[in-house]
């Protein structure tokens, strides 16, 4: 009978951690849906227009990205090479892609794969990601805590469609906001871990917030010095130069 006490016991106590864990990463997704605008926000957003600088190997250029809510997606960066501008180029729609880089050699645009296409659909939606797991009822779990830059962060972790790990740290003292985020990319030939980070959010009239500045690992450094929400974004912009 003692035995059977201390098993129900230990499975009590079992269930209320298991409890407790759920809670938490419930309330840290919230806590920063809160922060950034409310899931309600991001649904009237319809356009987003970022413009700024990246540093590239110690090189800086002009950035813009351009971006219509499950449309497209266009990513322009021009160099400045000895006066004469290089214009580079990303986009995405909801049919093909293409990528130019003259910088890097190309002579022509490069059409992305139909895989590739497919895979990067979910570029194209503008929402913030965490309202986008939550809206979708993704299982997330609390991993504790972790520091960050000298910031004290909340981690949390799913698995995204593809069968890969994500992990998102949450900067307690700003609110819950996004500061680090962990995940599986495919490069050339195999999947690699990659790490970005961001910093310096900024709440935007319509009600947002957005990091203003960070570091990714296929971009570089970069700052934005104006973001442009639903200001109409030209069907033109996704149709490659």
């Amino acid at each position: 009978m003692r035995l059977l006490k201390l098993s129900l016991f230990a499975s009590a106590l079992l269930l209320g951690s298991m409890t407790m864990k759920a809670q938490s990463a419930d309330e840290v997704m919230n806590k920063h849906i809160a922060a950034v605008g409310g899931a309600e926000s991001w649904k009237k957003i319809t356009s987003i227009k970022r413009s700024g600088t990246v540093s590239l190997q110690g090189n800086e250029c002009k950035l813009t990205m351009c971006q219509a809510q499950k449309k497209g997606f266009r990513m322009d960066l021009d160099f400045d090479m000895g006066g004469t501008v290089v214009n580079n180029y990303v986009l995405l729609t909801n049919t093909e892609g293409w990528q130019y880089f003259p910088v890097g050699g190309q002579t022509e645009p490069q059409a992305m794969t139909p895989d590739q296409v497919k895979e990067s659909q979910d570029e194209l939606d503008l929402t913030d990601d965490v309202v986008k797991l939550k809206t979708a009822g993704t299982k997330v779990t609390y991993d504790g805590k972790e520091q960050v830059e000298g910031k004290e962060c909340h981690k949390l972790s799913y698995v995204n469609k593809d069968g890969d790990p994500v992990t998102l740290h949450f900067d307690a003292a700003s609110g819950y906001l996004v500061k680090k985020t962990e995940k599986m990319e495919v490069q050339p030939g195999q999947k690699m871990d990659v790490t970005s980070s961001f910093s310096n959010y900024q709440k935007l009239p319509e009600g947002i917030s957005v990091p203003m500045s960070g570091n990714d690992p296929n971009l570089g450094a970069f700052t934005f010095t104006s973001v442009d929400i639903n200001k109409g974004v030209d069907d033109n912009t996704f149709k490659r130069k």
